[in-house]
């Protein structure tokens, strides 16, 4: 009745499910701080390239050069990361 390996299959039984009832809820969470990230980033780069197209210093073009690329790279990864999430 109370026999070791029956135990252990139990146990192995128990975390097997609550693994995959855990995995949906994980990948929810890397989905939303992902957005998070592509929305901060969408943020910061907009700003850098606003603050750079106003003002005038040493090395101010190519740092407006690159906030427009950040800009495009944040908003198409954002693009994709909502994508994924309503065609599932």
């Amino acid at each position: 009745m109370n026999d070791p390996s029956d135990q252990k299959g139990i146990d192995a039984a128990e975390n097997q499910d609550l693994s995959r009832s855990r995995k949906p809820l994980n990948l929810a969470l890397v989905l939303k701080n992902k957005k998070k990230v592509a929305k901060v980033g969408m943020t910061v780069s907009l700003g850098s390239l606003v603050l750079t197209g106003l003002t005038h210093f040493k090395g101010h073009k190519s740092l407006h050069t690159w906030s427009g690329i950040g800009l495009l790279v944040f908003s198409f990864w954002h693009h994709r990361l909502n994508k994924k999430a309503t065609t599932n």
